[in-house]
């Protein structure tokens, strides 16, 4: 199971270092409305929990975060710009992914089993 997380902190702490603090907790609510300022697509942020609940029938054999230090893939212009520090940061994800903040990047995925 993948799912776009709610408690993506990098996309929580950059809007808000920028003053942009609608933009900061929308993942937050009930509807968020995607990625594009733009248009409006509604859909829905799931937290770790939120996936753990609902699929509460399964024993989850692995799980993962992504893009908790490194870049998520609409960020993909600072490739670039960040140079040896974007390596760096893919490296920084896989050490994360042992703490409690693997659950803090833009994306989770859990390999489940039925129990």
């Amino acid at each position: 199971v993948t799912a776009i997380n709610k408690w993506y902190l990098a996309g929580i702490l950059l809007p808000l270092v920028k003053g942009r603090f609608k933009i900061a907790f929308q993942r937050l609510k009930t509807n968020w409305g995607g990625y594009s300022p733009k248009r409006k697509l509604d859909s829905k942020c799931y937290s770790p929990s939120d996936l753990i609940n609902a699929f509460s029938e399964f024993k989850v054999l692995k799980k993962r975060g992504y893009s908790i230090a490194f870049p998520a893939w609409y960020q993909d212009n600072l490739r670039s710009k960040l140079g040896n520090l974007y390596n760096t940061l893919w490296k920084m994800d896989v050490v994360l992914n042992r703490t409690p903040l693997w659950s803090k990047g833009e994306y989770i995925l859990m390999v489940l089993q039925h129990r």
